[in-house]
């Protein structure tokens, strides 16, 4: 959704919400991601797969509100956007956020990367692709 909505916000259309606006989610930046997987695969390979839980929760453990993402993805681009609401899907849950006590616990890990920065970095990607690539994505 945050790709989405930046992408969206590069392209002047407008960003559209999907449901109840006070929906909470569960939001972790992927360079995040990509250390905690490495972290478990050194585990792996020096004490045994069977070392570590079979499950993992990874994310931020922190719920944070459809509104608090749009209103970071607004204050990234720095501009005026246009935001639609839309009806939510009929499997869409109010609140999903992740508990992260055992990726704590068990491989030392916590997302490091704050929200409002994760959208920013996101942002600076997506407007130097765009620089590279062209407004569509294809290098013409």
């Amino acid at each position: 959704m945050v790709a989405y909505w930046l992408e969206a916000a590069a392209a002047k259309r407008p960003l559209r919400v999907l449901g109840d606006p006070r929906t909470v989610r569960d939001y972790v930046y992927v360079d995040d991601v990509v250390e905690v997987m490495a972290r478990i695969h050194r585990i792996a390979c020096a004490s045994g797969a069977e070392s570590l839980p079979d499950v993992l929760n990874i994310g931020s453990g922190v719920p944070t509100s459809l509104m608090d993402m749009l209103a970071a993805v607004v204050t990234t681009v720095g501009g005026v956007v246009s935001v639609e609401f839309a009806g939510g899907r009929p499997f869409d849950r109010s609140d999903v956020w992740l508990d992260v006590t055992k990726a704590r616990r068990c491989v030392g890990w916590s997302a490091r990367t704050p929200l409002e920065l994760g959208v920013q970095r996101t942002w600076a990607h997506l407007t130097r692709q765009r620089l590279v690539n062209g407004p569509d994505g294809r290098n013409e």
